[in-house]
């Protein structure tokens, strides 16, 4: 009977433990009786860890500026850039500049359309245009649109992004404006002679319109902004202040950084086998192709 009592006895510690969902009470057989096994002791709670900082608005600025160009000096975006330099150089360098302004812009030089184009190339006045997107971006929110805030912070993004290869451009192929009495070789290029190789009004004037443009996917609303999106460069057409060739450059650096800014906003992961980066000195303006092997 002693067996069977050290059993019963055995059976009751085990399930009063596991009633009480406890360890503590077993035993084993030996020929000393039972022998209480201490329960392991608790480890310790581990520490807890600090919370992550946010970063700063110093960080999340510089993080994003270091994004957008990321995405434009990838290698899709030097292609597209490249083939509207050379498309610019054959028209430039060609009688097309010339036969465009002689001949089809002929019927727009009156008194209406140059009062209009007044009004309209001030659209592409960076001492215009600049506060306003900086007014939206930082006032957009604060007064319950948030939308008109992005498109704010997006515009200056782009001009941010497209503004150092327009102006090393600009020197670099060195064409002068149709009015001017110093341009004696039309709209050829002239390295560092000029600076108005690429029309900065255009440029400007493009990225706010073509901000919107990508911020949704209404086609029709698409339209009417790429349409006026060019009205400023137009306006320099009219107003005898450039070549096509150099408008047009223009305008396609605004696209080219636009896009940029979207694919950076986007998280579209960027190749980073090929770069291309601009060099603007003192005495040099030029690029500098960089290939990770």
């Amino acid at each position: 009977m002693t067996g069977t009592r050290r059993v019963g006895a055995l059976l009751v510690a085990l399930v009063s433990g596991c009633a009480a969902n406890d360890v503590d009470a077993f035993a084993v057989h030996g020929r000393a009786g039972f022998r209480r096994i201490e329960p392991p002791q608790s480890q310790a709670e581990p520490a807890a860890r600090p919370p992550r900082q946010e970063p700063g608005w110093i960080e999340r600025t510089w993080g994003t500026v270091l994004a957008d160009h990321g995405a434009f000096y990838d290698q899709g975006t030097m292609l597209g850039l490249g083939a509207g330099i050379g498309l610019a150089a054959l028209s430039a360098n060609s009688q097309l500049d010339r036969d465009i302004y002689d001949d089809a812009l002929a019927g727009w030089r009156t008194h209406e359309l140059g009062e209009a184009r007044n009004d309209v190339q001030d659209l592409g006045d960076g001492a215009y245009v600049l506060p306003v997107l900086a007014t939206a971006s930082l006032f957009g929110p604060a007064l319950g649109s948030p939308a008109i805030g992005e498109w704010g912070e997006r515009s200056l993004r782009g001009v941010l992004v497209g503004a150092p290869p327009m102006l090393a451009l600009q020197r670099l192929i060195g064409a002068g404006r149709p009015d001017d009495p110093a341009n004696t070789t039309s709209s050829e290029w002239q390295p560092f002679e000029h600076s108005n190789g690429v029309s900065g009004h255009a440029f400007i004037g493009s990225v706010p319109l073509l901000t919107v443009a990508r911020m949704q996917d209404d086609p029709a609303i698409d339209v009417a902004c790429y349409l006026g999106s060019m009205v400023v460069a137009a306006a320099r057409l009219q107003g005898s202040k450039h070549y096509f060739s150099q408008v047009a450059l223009g305008w396609w650096i605004g696209y080219l950084a636009t896009g940029a800014v979207d694919d950076a906003e986007r998280g579209i992961p960027v190749g980073d086998d090929v770069s291309v980066l601009p060099i603007l000195g003192a005495d040099e303006v030029g690029f500098v192709v960089v290939h990770r092997l």
